[in-house]
């Protein structure tokens, strides 16, 4: 959801977790993408543009299945906080950033982090991409998810809270810097690499 309530973006993610785009055949992995992106449509009314990988597991071919979908932008690449293309697509794929780090359940549970650790670890993420930003774009995915084991707990509501909070302290800090995925692959990002 954007900020107020209203619709967000809607990225592919594959049809489930437990079965991950590296675990089928080619002939699979092609149709699973387009069948993930044709449900998303069906369900939304909006195509995706965006995508992100069950466990972000990608083959040799998932960024050729991905691109020949109209996917813009994959997030399954943990190697850069800044944006970059790849060669592949018309026009070409965009990598935006993902970090394992600013995910709330790799935190709390591999990295045993407590929720006043986690809020921090956002804070100085947010801070110093803020500062590198100022010449050179970057990017900051928090994943938040919504499920009983993670974020939703009563126990770590906290976070998320100081989550939103900090989200419209961005907002206001970024202004016109701040872009969801889809925006930012389709305009300035190209243009800036």
């Amino acid at each position: 959801m954007r900020p107020g309530g209203s619709a967000g973006e809607l990225i592919g993610h594959n049809q489930t977790n437990a079965l991950r785009l590296t675990e089928i055949d080619a002939a699979e992995e092609r149709d699973a993408v387009r069948t993930t992106i044709d449900r998303i449509e069906a369900a939304s009314g909006k195509r995706p543009v965006g995508w992100l990988g069950g466990g972000l597991a990608e083959t040799w071919n998932a960024l050729d299945y991905l691109a020949e979908a109209g996917i813009r932008y994959v997030c399954d690449w943990l190697n850069d906080d800044q944006p970059y293309l790849f060669e592949i697509g018309n026009p070409s794929l965009v990598s935006l950033p993902y970090s394992m780090q600013t995910n709330d359940v790799p935190a709390y549970f591999e990295m045993k982090v407590s929720v006043p650790e986690f809020e921090s670890m956002l804070r100085r993420q947010f801070d110093t991409l803020y500062r590198e930003g100022e010449t050179v774009p970057r990017v900051m995915a928090i994943a938040v998810c919504h499920w009983p084991a993670a974020s939703d707990r009563c126990a770590r509501c906290g976070a998320r809270t100081h989550l939103l909070a900090s989200r419209s302290m961005a907002r206001h800090r970024l202004g016109n810097r701040a872009a969801f995925p889809g925006a930012a692959a389709e305009s300035g990002v190209n243009s800036a690499l």
